[in-house]
């Protein structure tokens, strides 16, 4: 009887224990150019990737390594097609993948998409995106998101990657920019999570090796008034994240200056126990008085939540304010007091824009920033070689060591987005101790 327990409590552990080694977010492809490889974590190096924006406003990132971190396959913007709704997909080498040219996205949905792997099956990986058409590929929506489709990717090789499916339409609506991927509590599975642009409404799905399940809803939070919605303020912008076990979620939703957390349960996907952090000011109707949340992560063992933001005052044509805030979620949730530590704050037209967050699979937070100069002819004069880094994120500031040349990524980060893995900045793929 004892052996049989032994066996039990050791296999039962077994796909959780599995999926230490996988190593999907070993290497990050974003930029011009830019490319980050996580092989080695205690050394991770930059290399040239094929990333190749083309327009000012291409924040779209995603990337794919298999489980033991060979580089794959990563989402770009069509530079042949040059219509906007459409990307690619292409291999490691830069070449195009089989049948993986038009691809339905949107190059401004900084958190619009996503691969996952499919479950119990090494070969095959989803690819999830956002687009503001419509399934007909024709009728355009004004309300940020109208589409979540997905394409299916089979590797044979290095050389040989075929799409087999692409544009599959997986739900029609009105969506924020954000999808969130997070490993199921059966450790299996996966959730992919959306949300309405205009309403308080989450959507889930989830991922099995038998296909995707039918959406379910959760209405929790606050979504757009009916006065913000005449004026087309939508919850979306700004940055949806994970924590890396998986027990938080929180969304700084830039265009109604919020800044919600969540507790979420793996087992039923269901989020609770909201904390409202933001706004930090009164939002103006008339004008965009905030950039807001500009991005959000947690710290590996989810004990630290940090959050930068922009603020750029109307009639204001000099100063913005650039500020990185940290959290303690235990003093929050002990105290009930939301206060937070600054560890960046700067008030200047010309200093690097603050863009998405990044947990790496070194356990650094990597913080993209572009030098936001708009009078620059070329876009790319306005790319920031470095990224932000906080190389100790658990420790409350300033042990947390933060860093302005965190890490020197030798191509630029594209209009302040890193790649993304599930549209979260903890939510990389790779471990199971993260629940990913």
């Amino acid at each position: 009887m004892i052996y049989r327990i032994l066996w039990v409590a050791l296999f039962g552990l077994l796909p959780f224990s599995l999926s230490l080694a996988q190593k999907y977010d070993s290497h990050w492809t974003f930029g011009d150019s830019a490319g980050i490889d996580f092989s080695d974590t205690t050394n991770p190096r930059p290399f040239k990737s094929h990333c190749r924006p083309s327009i000012s406003s291409a924040q779209t990132q995603a990337t794919i390594s298999d489980e033991n971190g060979k580089l794959i396959a990563y989402w770009t913007y069509d530079t042949l097609d040059q219509r906007p709704i459409y990307g690619r997909l292409i291999n490691k080498y830069g070449q195009p993948i089989k049948n993986g040219d038009s691809i339905l996205s949107y190059p401004v949905f900084a958190n619009g998409a996503v691969f996952v792997p499919i479950p119990n099956d090494k070969t095959r990986y989803y690819f999830f995106n956002i687009s503001p058409m419509k399934g007909d590929q024709k009728t355009s929506c004004r309300k940020i998101g109208c589409t979540i489709s997905y394409a299916v990717l089979q590797v044979f090789s290095d050389e040989r990657i075929e799409v087999l499916q692409k544009n599959q339409i997986l739900l029609e609506g009105e969506f924020s920019n954000y999808l969130g991927v997070i490993r199921h509590a059966n450790g299996r599975d996966w959730w992919l999570l959306a949300h309405e642009s205009t309403s308080n409404r989450f959507i889930r799905f989830i991922i099995t090796p038998n296909g995707i399940t039918n959406p379910t809803y959760q209405a929790i939070g606050r979504g757009p008034t009916s006065f913000e919605l005449k004026k087309e303020f939508y919850y979306w912008l700004g940055e949806m994240t994970f924590s890396p076990k998986g027990n938080w979620l929180c969304i700084g939703a830039s265009g109604l200056d919020l800044l919600e957390l969540y507790r979420f349960n793996r087992c039923n996907g269901l989020l609770s126990d909201l904390v409202v952090l933001g706004p930090d000011k009164k939002i103006s109707y008339d004008f965009y008085n905030t950039y807001g949340y500009a991005g959000v992560s947690f710290s590996p063992d989810e004990s630290k939540l940090y959050v930068s933001r922009v603020e750029d005052p109307p009639f204001v044509t000099t100063d913005r304010y650039f500020k990185i805030f940290q959290y303690d979620i235990n003093a929050l949730l002990k105290n009930k007091k939301y206060e937070h530590l600054i560890i960046y704050d700067e008030t200047n037209n010309n200093i690097p824009y603050l863009g998405s967050h990044e947990l790496g699979p070194d356990n650094k937070i990597y913080i993209a920033v572009m030098n936001e100069n708009s009078t620059a002819p070329d876009i790319r004069t306005r790319l920031s070689p470095y990224l932000f880094r906080i190389n100790k994120p658990n420790e409350p500031y300033p042990a947390c060591d933060f860093q302005e040349k965190g890490f020197f990524s030798r191509g630029g980060t594209f209009y302040g987005r890193l790649t993304q893995f599930s549209c979260l900045s903890g939510t990389d793929l790779t471990h199971s101790d993260r629940a990913h």
